[in-house]
């Protein structure tokens, strides 16, 4: 842990600054409400700038530092999957699009409309993604014979 962002880790209380250019508020606030059975979370500062979560624990069943080490594992976990959300979201509606046209094709009412969802789904993606798409739907057993 870098030295400075945790103060009084041996303390009832103890505060732990976070860079919110890294960890946005959102990400932040997620993680204080999944973990808000081991401890209460106040959050205070600019979001910014830094974000300082003052955090006292509920239970002795984890020390502060576990406490600390277990905040710092969701912070990554919540922040990948943010990133993962926001990079799949087009592909989700293209998804949906798709599955709705085909099971009421009566909503696409001119050639246009038709033309411009094909366009869509084909620039989704560029020809670099798309062969590591195909790399990645390749079976281990085909790849390593």
């Amino acid at each position: 842990m870098e030295k400075g962002v945790i103060n009084n880790l041996n303390s009832e209380y103890f505060k732990l600054k976070i860079n919110s250019k890294i960890y946005p508020i959102d990400v932040v606030s997620s993680v204080c409400y999944t973990m808000n059975e081991e401890a209460y979370f106040f959050l205070e500062g600019n979001p910014e700038k830094e974000i300082e979560v003052n955090i006292k624990t509920k239970n002795n069943k984890l020390t502060n530092k576990e406490i600390v080490l277990k905040f710092q594992e969701n912070l990554i976990t919540y922040l990948e999957y943010k990133n993962n959300f926001k990079n799949n979201k087009k592909i989700k509606e293209m998804i949906i699009q798709r599955a709705i046209i085909t099971n009421n094709p009566g909503i696409v009412t001119t050639d246009k409309d038709f033309e411009e969802i094909e366009n869509d789904l084909d620039n989704l993606f560029s020809e670099d993604e798309l062969e590591e798409i195909a790399d990645i739907a390749t079976p281990w057993e085909e790849k390593n014979q």
